[in-house]
């Protein structure tokens, strides 16, 4: 997996969407849009650095080798329920991809069918951060 892919897992697990991840970077929404379709050739320091403030190891985002599905996060950062986090995310992710495939192949009662899935993998994800 390489650093762009990365971004967006990222950017998802601190529950946070492409327009308030560029509000809060500095960036506008489309280079934020840009980074995570692997559309540009490097990550602007100021997104770095907002990761970095997040709690993001930018270990993690360089290390192509790490072929972990979520984010990991610096040390000495406490994060409740991270594993629960971790999980969710890593499903979210997976369900975003396969309805947008399915909803492409096989028109959209699939793809409603997916969207109530993510919709209540959400909803388990923000109980468990209100925990």
């Amino acid at each position: 997996m390489n650093p762009f892919d990365k971004l967006s897992i990222a950017r998802i697990t601190l529950h946070l969407k492409q327009k308030e991840a560029a509000e809060q970077s500095g960036l506008k929404e489309s280079v934020i849009k840009t980074l995570e379709s692997g559309g540009k050739k490097f990550i602007p320091n100021e997104y770095l650095a907002f990761l970095y403030e997040k709690g993001i190891d930018l270990n993690w985002i360089f290390d192509e080798e790490d072929k972990r599905h979520f984010p990991v996060f610096r040390e000495n950062d406490t994060h409740e329920d991270e594993d629960l986090k971790l999980v969710l995310t890593t499903i979210l992710v997976k369900l975003n991809t396969f309805e947008q495939i399915i909803a492409c192949k096989y028109k959209q009662e699939f793809g409603d069918a997916c969207k109530e899935i993510i919709n209540d993998i959400k909803k388990i994800d923000q109980h468990a951060g209100n925990s």
